[in-house]
């Protein structure tokens, strides 16, 4: 058992009379005028370092404060002693004590953090008092002693709050001797033997370590168990070395790591698939540790990569689209690469991207996947550069339109052309070429010949598709050449008429189209037609067709009208025309009224109504007729709940059902009233 003493170094003293008093030349201070001052007084003391051959000595017993101090009191009690206690607080902060006042004062500990010492002496003394500090304290809990390690170094660090406390009324001041005297403050410390330390928490001790990627060692030095806990500084590093080898090598591999308790060993280093290992330290208190040898293995496991998303959702074809994945392997290791694949319901994988370092994401772009399931799946790589097995199969329902559909023309450069394409996803279609439209078509179909003729020139023919999603493609295109080559002259003539009468002369072709401005109203393989249910003044051709190749031959245009000299009224669509010459009034009159369905809304804060204008319009033809023959009026009565056709002489017509007659009968003659609502009856025929 030895000791050694720190003295005093530094100091200072405050009292609360003088908030801004920073006494650190005065050799003896007050700690206390009388037994009931009530003005606080403190004298600060910070001591010398621990000197290095001390610093890892293991404390055994109390360190003791000693301060020289003097003071009278009165007459000593009957027991023969008067009671003192001179007390410390552990300053837990570092404090410039230059600067201190009693309105600053550095913070101190409370409880534990306190040097307490009582003495009895007479009633006139002058002497060392002593404060003691135990390293240990009895837990009640656990019933061990601890040890007052972070005490104990932050009074080494930070120094010791000093304040006196009397029981008896004092005479003269209590005087604590300062540093600035001959009789300076020191401590006292009792130790037996060097503190004794060893190495743990070290690893890895098992398992593995990466050949490709950073392998990390690391240990701890520590005190051994009941050592060094109440020395004066904590244990550290001074040198280290790492050392490996292959596994039953005689050759060692060793890296200097100073300072630091740990050693990162770059990639590459291991090349074998064992390696042993071990550390080797020197600590500050000089003491060489030596940890075992460890085996670990190189070989890395390989991983498992699962799915996160997109999984079991919908997800927008026309955005890019991220895949993310977790890569799980026992070593902890990141991911060095990935690969993914997908297909689309058969069952062939396709690749859909590479992936190299850890990044556990990949996004493809837009427009990647067409509508419909898609089924993706993604496996990673280890440190070895080596691949796990492909994931469990992921599901997605891509909503995206279909793509372009591929166009091409069948018809060589026939006047009316038919086109072709190949899509997918396909529910409806719409073709287009010049001008002409299918109008969107319900179905799988996917060819479709123009309902028309076209005029020698290039034209642009494009196809669109719409899937299930209702999701339309962009359009597809090609180019159409049309050119024509015609056969005989076809020449027309018309004549008036309540049917207009067409005749042409031609020969070769394989049918003609009577066209009514512009529109086919009739097929026939004949050279003449009747136009029966026209009204008014028209413009007719006729072309001649080659059905084979699709060319055709156009005649002249000529202007043909529909005239009658009074009434006259067919069923339809065969045409056997009744003549009305007659009524029973001598002014009759033929009227056509017309009218537009319109809708009034009344809103609020409106005065007038709003009008919502129908596209539909209603048409009603009224005659007036009178038959002397029976058999003329038997004929008109034969058309009631047929379709009819009227006609005027001022060029009114009208198409609809005869549904009710008005007959007045005299001996002479029957009169009749009737109207005829018009219907929507279309005369056009589509080219075969």
């Amino acid at each position: 058992m030895s000791t050694f003493r720190l003295y005093a170094s530094d100091w200072v003293y405050v009292t609360q009379s003088n908030v801004y008093v920073n006494d650190r030349t005065s050799q003896k201070v007050s700690l206390k005028d009388s037994k009931d001052d009530t003005v606080h007084k403190y004298l600060f003391l910070k001591f010398e370092p621990v000197p290095e051959q001390y610093k890892y000595k293991k404390l055994e017993e109390a360190a003791y404060v000693n301060i020289y101090s003097s003071f009278t009191t009165e007459a000593p009690p009957p027991d023969g002693y008067n009671y003192f206690s001179i007390n410390g607080n552990i300053i837990v902060e570092d404090a410039e004590f230059s600067k201190v006042v009693y309105n600053n004062m550095p913070a101190i500990g409370s409880g534990s953090y306190t040097f307490t010492g009582e003495t009895y002496f007479g009633s006139d003394t002058q002497a060392w008092l002593r404060m003691w500090f135990y390293p240990w304290r009895y837990n009640y809990d656990t019933r061990e002693y601890e040890p007052y390690t972070d005490e104990l170094r932050a009074f080494l660090n930070n120094g010791l709050r000093v304040y006196e406390y009397i029981y008896r009324p004092l005479t003269s001041p209590f005087l604590a001797y300062t540093p600035a005297s001959e009789k300076i403050p020191y401590v006292e410390f009792t130790y037996y033997v060097d503190v004794k330390s060893e190495l743990q928490d070290i690893s890895p001790t098992s398992g593995y370590v990466p050949k490709n990627g950073k392998a990390n060692f690391s240990w701890h030095i520590v005190f051994k168990e009941g050592d060094g806990l109440c020395c004066a500084e904590s244990i550290g590093q001074k040198s280290g070395t790492f050392r490996w080898r292959a596994k039953g090598s005689g050759t060692t591999n060793s890296i200097s790591c100073g300072t630091i308790q740990h050693c990162e060993v770059p990639p590459g280093t291991f090349l074998t698939d064992e390696i042993e290992w071990q550390v080797e330290v020197v600590t500050d208190a000089n003491q060489t540790l030596t940890s075992d040898w460890y085996t670990l293995s190189t070989v890395e496991v390989l991983p498992e990569a699962i799915p996160l998303s997109p999984v079991s959702t919908m997800v927008d074809g026309a955005a890019p689209c991220t895949f993310s994945w977790e890569h799980n392997i026992g070593t902890s290791t990141a991911q060095t690469a990935a690969d993914l694949q997908y297909h689309t319901g058969d069952g062939f994988w396709t690749t859909l991207g590479h992936v190299t370092g850890a990044s556990t994401q990949y996004t493809v772009p837009a427009n990647t996947f067409t509508s419909g399931s898609v089924f993706w799946r993604v496996r990673t790589y280890n440190t070895d550069g080596n691949a796990g097995d492909w994931s469990d199969t992921a599901e997605i329902i891509v909503v995206a339109a279909p793509p372009a559909p591929v166009v091409q023309v069948t018809s060589g450069s026939a006047p009316r052309a038919s086109i072709s394409w190949q899509s997918t996803d396909q529910q409806a279609w719409e073709a287009v070429v010049a001008d002409i439209s299918s109008g969107i078509v319900y179905g799988l179909a996917k060819g479709w010949r123009l309902p028309d003729y076209l005029p020698d020139g290039t034209y642009t023919a494009k196809v669109r598709v719409c899937n299930k999603y209702n999701l339309w493609s962009q359009w597809g295109t090609c180019s159409a050449q049309v050119s024509n080559s015609a056969g005989e002259p076809v020449v027309l003539t018309a004549a008036d008429g309540v049917a207009v009468s067409l005749r042409w002369i031609s020969s070769g072709y394989d049918a003609y189209y009577v066209l009514r401005d512009g529109r086919p109203i009739a097929r026939t393989t004949e050279q003449s037609y009747t136009d029966n249910f026209c009204s008014g003044s028209h413009t007719y051709t006729v072309r001649g067709v080659f059905t084979a190749t699709g060319q055709y031959g156009l005649s002249n245009a000529v202007t043909a009208c529909s005239i009658c000299d009074t009434v006259y009224i067919s069923p339809v669509p065969s045409a056997k025309w009744l003549r009305l010459r007659y009524a029973d009034i001598s002014d009759r009159r033929t009227s056509l009224n017309t009218s537009r369905t319109v809708n009034y809304q009344y809103l609020p804060g409106a005065e007038y109504p709003s009008a919502e204008i129908s596209e539909w319009t209603s048409a009603t033809m009224s005659v007036q007729c009178a038959f002397a023959s029976p058999a003329e009026s038997a004929e008109l009565e034969a058309l009631q709940g047929s379709l009819v056709c009227i006609k005027d002489r001022r060029g009114n017509c009208a198409i609809g059902v005869l549904e009710a007659l008005d007959k007045q009968s005299s001996p002479f003659f029957d009169a009749f009233s009737f109207s005829i609502q018009r219907v929507n009856y279309v005369e056009e025929v589509t080219y075969d």
